[in-house]
Order: C-alpha cells, then sequence, then structure tokens
C-alpha cells in the first residue's frame, strides 16, 4: 500500500472522527441541562434575601429577584410561585443557618450558660454580613405582618419554636451544672423569648443589645458563686 493511500485513509478517519465530535456535541447541546434544585433554591434564596435588604420586601418584585441573578422570570416561577414562597423558604433557610451556629458555639464547655444566652442576644446575629442582612429581612417581614394584622404563618412560628427551644434548652444545662437555681424554665423561656422579639420587632438589629438588661434577669435565677463551687 502506497504511503499516498495510507495518509488518505487516515484524513478520512480524522475527518469522520471529527464529524461524530460535532454531531454529539450538537446532540447534548439540545439536552436539558442537569440542574441541582437544591443548590439552585439556595442561591435564589440568597439572592432574594439582598434584594429584600436593598430594597424593601414590598418594593421587591419577582422581576427583581430574577434580575439580581440573571435568569429569566419564568425560570424563578418553576422555582417558586411568587414572593411569599420565597420568604417562607427564607425563614426555613435562616432556622438551618441558625442551627448550625447555636450547635458549634452554643453548646461548648468552655463557657458559662448564661455567657451562652448572652451570645444569643448579642452575638448571634452579628456572625457575619450575611446573617446581619438575613436578620434586617425577618425583622421587616414581621413588622408586615404585625402591621397588616396577619397571624404569624408556620415557618415564623417554627422559627419562634426553635429559638425558644433553644432557650429552654439552656436553662435546662444552667440548673443540671448547678449555674442557675430550680426555676420555672417554662416562664423563664417566655420572659427570653419575649425579650429577644421585641428587640427584633424594634429593628435595632444594627445596635446590640445592652448585656446588663439580660444578665439583670439571668441574675435571679444565677445560684451564687460559692454554692455553683460546692455542688460542683
Amino acid at each position: 500500500m502506497s504511503r499516498k493511500i495510507i495518509i488518505d485513509m487516515l484524513k478520512i478517519k480524522v475527518y469522520i472522527f471529527l464529524s461524530t465530535l460535532v454531531s454529539i456535541k450538537k446532540y447534548t447541546d439540545k439536552m436539558p441541562k442537569i440542574v441541582n434544585k437544591k443548590k439552585k433554591q439556595e442561591e435564589i434564596i440568597l439572592a432574594a434575601i439582598n434584594t429584600f435588604y436593598g430594597r424593601g420586601i414590598e418594593q421587591s418584585s419577582m422581576k427583581n429577584i430574577a434580575d439580581s441573578i440573571e435568569m429569566g422570570r419564568s425560570s424563578l416561577y418553576s422555582y417558586f410561585k411568587n414572593r411569599e414562597e420565597i420568604l417562607n423558604a427564607m425563614m426555613h433557610y435562616t432556622i438551618h443557618k441558625f442551627d448550625k451556629i447555636i450547635q458549634t458555639k452554643l453548646f461548648n464547655k468552655t463557657i458559662s450558660v448564661s455567657e451562652k444566652i448572652v451570645h444569643m442576644f448579642t452575638n448571634i446575629f452579628y456572625e457575619d454580613e450575611q446573617i446581619a442582612k438575613l436578620m434586617s429581612v425577618v425583622t421587616e417581614y414581621l413588622v408586615s405582618l404585625r402591621r397588616e394584622g396577619k397571624n404569624h404563618d408556620r415557618c415564623i412560628e417554627e422559627f419562634s419554636e426553635y429559638i425558644s427551644k433553644s432557650f429552654s434548652t439552656l436553662l435546662q444545662q444552667g440548673i443540671e451544672q448547678g449555674e442557675f437555681i430550680h426555676h420555672d424554665i417554662e416562664q423563664m423561656t417566655y420572659v427570653l423569648y419575649a425579650l429577644l422579639e421585641s428587640f427584633i420587632l424594634r429593628g435595632t438589629i444594627d445596635i446590640p443589645i445592652d448585656e446588663n438588661t439580660i444578665q439583670m434577669i439571668l441574675n435571679g435565677i444565677t445560684r451564687p458563686v460559692r454554692e455553683q463551687e460546692v455542688i460542683i
């Protein structure tokens, strides 16, 4: 077989190979792209938080949210039917975000239970810029519901229950460790949550609450240091 024939055959094989690759690419381009729905929903929620924070909830439309992540409105509606659905998803996201913080920071044994409770008021909302924005939007949402005389929807109730449960767990922990005297945990949980809610609803999330206010409440259930040492 001559050298020319071999070269021509190789050219034909290369041509067939390249043509196949082009055909495969055209076919795959037409195929629907596989999207991680959960990841995309979180991307939308984060974009919505920034949009709500910058424009305000009432002034933010589905189009504003879609534009902020360069998504078509029809695509956005395939994930969330309306703004209220996004707000509900945002509340679930808030609970999940707080749960991570509380589990990693509030239940360590290097600080007292009193310090952990104070931390919930003074630091938990300032972990990073995203949480500060998130709480600002949550505040606006709560205020708007109160202003319109609407009952808290289930998502907000879950958020309230989660925070209350965290307070209750810490109070019980304080009793078990001898830091707190025996007291009505349910009543004290109510007092602490009411204080936190009033703080949030005042819209003063950018101004840390005075630690002395919280400490004065906790002083009423805190066992004297000498007695704590005896119990330990």
